[in-house]
C-alpha cells in the first residue's frame, strides 16, 4: 500500500469533527434511553463517561440471572460482564453486570417494556 494516498484519506478523514458529534449525540441519546429503561426495570445502571454501553445489575442477581431475566420476560439478549472482564481480576462488575450497547436492544426491550406496561395497566 501506498502511504501517501492512505495518509492523505486519513488527513482528510480526521479534518472534520461533525461526523464524530453526530455519533456522539445518537449513542448519548441510545444511552439516555437504555438508562432510563434499566432503571424503571429495577437494574441499577452505571452510566459511562466516555464508552457507548452500559453496566446494568440488580441485587441478588448474578449475569447469567440477568441475561436469563432479559430474555425470558423481554426477548432481548445482551452480553455477560465476565465476556468483557478478566476471570482473575477483581472487578465489581465482572459477575454481576451485564453489556448493553446495540441499538436493536434498545428498540426491543423499549417495545417489550411498553407492552407489559400496557397489558399491567389493563389486568390490573
Amino acid at each position: 500500500m501506498i502511504p501517501g494516498p492512505v495518509q492523505a484519506a486519513a488527513a482528510l478523514a480526521w479534518s472534520d469533527d461533525a461526523h464524530v458529534n453526530h455519533q456522539r449525540e445518537i449513542y448519548k441519546s441510545r444511552l439516555s434511553v437504555l438508562t432510563d429503561l434499566f432503571q424503571k426495570l429495577g437494574y441499577s445502571v452505571n452510566v459511562p463517561q466516555g464508552a457507548f454501553y452500559l453496566w446494568a445489575e440488580k441485587d441478588g442477581l448474578n449475569c447469567w440471572d440477568i441475561i436469563s431475566e432479559l430474555a425470558t420476560q423481554f426477548g432481548v439478549l445482551v452480553t455477560p460482564g465476565d465476556f468483557w472482564i478478566e476471570l482473575r481480576r477483581e472487578c465489581p462488575h465482572r459477575c454481576s453486570s451485564t453489556r448493553i450497547g446495540d441499538h436493536a436492544t434498545q428498540r426491543q426491550g423499549q417495545r417489550t417494556f411498553v407492552l407489559k406496561e400496557q397489558v399491567q395497566y389493563l389486568y390490573v
